[in-house]
């Protein structure tokens, strides 16, 4: 199996409610042969915990706490476009949300929290920009989400 189909194997089986463990898809982070599909318990360990987080904050935290995120950046750009007198998207928060995120994983590399929330993010990205943004082609707004079973 190589890494797409790895990927999309564990985003297949997040997507159905799976309860494996991310050790259960893990192979080893140190000393493997990055591009081995020989299992190694450790490898996609901390790529997986950063989707699981990240999935978690934008499925159930923030989203209970601050409402859907279409619905709380579109909130935002109408502040931003008031204070600032241009106007700013949805999709514009997302992605300044990111440059953020970004700024901060440049003074602190490796930071675990700003890299969950740029994962996150970036998902909220996509969903508000279908929704939000009429310079989607709509090639792209009729994408549905298929997996192939390995």
């Amino acid at each position: 199996m190589d890494l797409n189909q790895d990927l999309e194997h564990v985003l297949s089986d997040m997507m159905n409610g799976s309860t494996k463990t991310t050790t259960e898809y893990a192979f080893h982070a140190q000393g493997g042969d990055p591009v081995s599909s020989e299992p190694d318990n450790e490898r996609y360990e901390y790529r997986v915990k950063i989707l699981d987080d990240a999935k978690h904050a934008i499925t159930k935290d923030r989203n209970h706490t601050y409402g859907s995120p279409s619905s709380d950046f579109l909130r935002a750009s109408k502040i931003a476009s008031v204070a600032t007198g241009k106007e700013i998207t949805a999709a514009d928060i997302a992605l300044i949300q990111i440059a953020v995120k970004l700024s901060r994983l440049n003074h602190s590399p490796g930071h675990l929290d700003s890299c969950i929330d740029i994962a996150g993010y970036i998902a909220c990205y996509y969903e508000v920009i279908r929704l939000h943004d009429d310079r989607l082609e709509e090639k792209y707004t009729q994408q549905t989400f298929t997996f192939d079973e390995a």
